[in-house]
């Protein structure tokens, strides 16, 4: 087995075996094969990440948290030293998040991420105002398939019992379009 490092710092090293069988009399499984494994190092894979799109989305959603925090508490106290770094700090949090990365960008990723964003905002709080009505109210709105192809897609209206506790399957109260 040999070992080998790419020249590239922060590419994982590549374990190469060569596995090999005497003869081919001692049956099918005897086949000449190049088998490459790649075992990169803990702190590579975590080298990796923190350069990757992902770590740096996550770093700058930290960054821009802790910013936000230190400029409100220097707005508090009136500290303008804490204030103004915090600013700063959620300033390049934008450069290292998905919307300053995409911004200089081809149109189509700069407003693509832009809307992927708003959709995602939308349906969070969609999701966050359906559950509360459903947890006060106990009425949920389901979308609802084909049924095996038997009725188009539609919306069906769930009455349950209100409040958290254990899940209420309910009564149907209605649908849309109806079937």
């Amino acid at each position: 087995m040999t070992v080998s490092r790419s020249p590239s710092t922060t590419a994982p090293a590549v374990q190469t075996t060569k596995a090999t069988t005497p003869s081919p009399a001692q049956g099918l499984t005897s086949v000449n094969r190049l088998v490459q494994y790649q075992s990169p190092a803990p702190a590579s894979v975590l080298q990796e990440y923190v350069n990757s799109g992902s770590g740096r989305a996550a770093a700058s959603i930290g960054e821009a948290i802790g910013g936000s925090m230190a400029q409100l508490w220097g707005n508090v106290t009136g500290n303008k030293f804490l204030a103004e770094a915090g600013q700063n700090q959620v300033a390049n949090a934008y450069t290292d998040s998905a919307l300053g990365q995409t911004k200089d960008g081809p149109s189509w990723a700069n407003y693509g991420v832009r809307g992927s964003l708003a959709v995602a905002t939308a349906a969070t709080a969609v999701a966050a105002v359906a559950g509360g009505v459903e947890i006060a109210t106990g009425v949920r709105v389901e979308l609802h398939g084909t049924h095996g192809g038997r009725v188009l897609p539609h919306l069906q209206g769930i009455k349950g019992n209100p409040g958290v506790g254990p899940y209420d399957w309910g009564k149907t109260i209605g649908r849309w379009p109806p079937h």
